[in-house]
């Protein structure tokens, strides 16, 4: 029997502009007055796709869920034949019917004012924040009050065991699309630190003739590690400076990064699953997606219980 449903996480976080809250469920409510269509609420991106507002609903009692989907115009499917008895089955591309495209991935929010929960399923966190931004531009707000960061939420008592125990080692991961951001979008000397050594990996890749400009980003990770020589007989300082990037890491958050691993001194790892307010979900498939309403329904009773157990304004 087919397995009906697939895990997806859910990820507390909160929209912030310059460390303050920033309103982001009146913006979305405002774009999607002003642009009530999902054709008019497109955007298109360098490599050529496109992202919209597929569908919006409104809580009663406030909060706002949205659905993103993106498509990329023209884009052909590879298909197979079926029971093929040649030695080698040929794929071949087929075009969509006439007026349509293929869909190529979503993206889930739950928004009350500046309090989210988000969930990917194609389309990441840094792809989905970045097409918000214009679509407020583009229904009709200033740049300036249109760009927000959307950052997670971290448990106290894990930063409480770094003060306890010192760090030993950090591994540290940041999505290729998040390192490509222009210059004056790269917010810390991590971002830009990594940015650097992205830009040299790039250059390689680029000579291959047959990647896509942008999308091909969004599948890759630049890892570094940071870690102590010789753990508990590294001078004072270093282990200072290990603590106050952790630290940094876990509760300002300005940096994009899609994977983290901390290691304390005690050799306990500290994960993004531990450290950052986040659940597992099984969520109903739907073709290749997943139903919106059952991801919206799993939406609202995570943000209940954070809401009960008081998580929301930690």
């Amino acid at each position: 029997m087919a397995n009906n449903s697939v895990g997806k996480a859910l990820h507390y976080l909160r929209a912030v502009y310059n460390g303050n809250p920033f309103d982001l469920e009146t913006l979305i409510n405002a774009s999607c007055t002003e642009l009530s269509t999902p054709g008019s609420r497109e955007v298109e991106f360098g490599a050529g796709d496109v992202i919209r507002i597929e569908r919006a609903r409104n809580l009663r009692g406030g909060a706002v869920l949205v659905q993103l989907t993106r498509f990329v115009p023209g884009e052909k499917a590879p298909t197979l034949q079926p029971r093929a008895n040649a030695a080698n089955d040929v794929e071949e591309a087929q075009a969509p019917p006439p007026g349509k495209e293929f869909k190529d991935g979503d993206s889930f929010f739950l928004v009350n004012k500046h309090d989210v929960i988000f969930s990917t399923h194609g389309i990441s966190k840094a792809k989905s924040t970045l097409y918000l931004q214009k679509l407020f531009v583009k229904s009709g707000f200033e740049e300036k009050d249109a760009y927000f960061d959307l950052n997670p939420a971290a448990r106290l008592d894990k930063l409480k065991l770094i003060k306890k125990h010192g760090v030993r080692a950090m591994e540290l991961g940041a999505s290729a699309f998040d390192l490509s951001m222009p210059q004056k979008e790269q917010k810390n000397w991590f971002t830009s630190a990594m940015a650097s050594a992205w830009s040299e990996i790039e250059a390689v890749i680029a000579k291959d003739e047959t990647m896509e400009d942008q999308k091909y980003r969004e599948d890759l990770l630049v890892n570094v590690e940071v870690r102590l020589d010789g753990n508990s007989y590294a001078s004072q300082g270093a282990k200072n400076s290990m603590e106050h990037l952790a630290e940094w890491l876990l509760s300002d958050s300005d940096a994009p990064l899609s994977e983290f691993k901390i290691i304390t001194r005690d050799n306990e790892t500290i994960s993004p699953s531990d450290i950052r307010l986040q659940t597992r979900v099984k969520v109903q498939k739907q073709e290749r997606s997943v139903d919106h309403n059952d991801m919206w329904s799993k939406m609202e009773i995570y943000f209940s219980d954070l809401k009960k157990q008081g998580l929301l304004e930690q």
